[in-house]
């Protein structure tokens, strides 16, 4: 498995994988122009995890300025793994090389949200280090 920053070539694997996570699919020219601002913003990270030239897992997070910590923190924004991938460590080396990345940025911390139904996610995070915070609160606006 490779892990590294991810690129505009790997769209189309990316672009799969995400689909994957909505459970739908998304409208593909809107998906890769988020994709390429992404890219080029300094505060994001977008990881991806290979197995023989196939995206089969990424990792998307946000730095931003924290008033509570007085300092940058990482954000989990998405993380997926390919359905047939998991509980084979890609996760985890998406997450390692993430919090690695993050903190020669000079984060003190990373954030990550999940379905609260979502048991294997939160046992996920939990088995690497996250401890339950706060509740996270979602509206839809329509």
């Amino acid at each position: 498995m490779f892990v590294r920053r991810a690129t505009m070539e790997e769209a189309d694997g990316l672009y799969a994988l995400a689909c994957g996570a909505a459970r739908r699919e998304l409208p593909r020219d809107v998906f890769d122009a988020l994709l390429a601002d992404a890219l080029r913003r300094s505060s994001r990270r977008i990881l991806t995890a290979s197995e023989n030239g196939e995206v089969v897992g990424y990792v998307d997070a946000e730095l931003r300025p924290s008033l509570t910590q007085c300092a940058m923190v990482g954000v989990v924004c998405d993380l997926f793994v390919k359905e047939g991938c998991r509980g084979r460590g890609v996760g985890t080396a998406l997450m390692i090389n993430l919090a690695t990345q993050l903190k020669r940025l000079g984060c003190v911390c990373l954030t990550a949200d999940c379905s609260r139904v979502n048991v294997r996610s939160q046992e996920f995070l939990e088995k690497r280090g996250f401890a339950r915070a706060q509740y996270h609160f979602v509206r839809e606006l329509h």
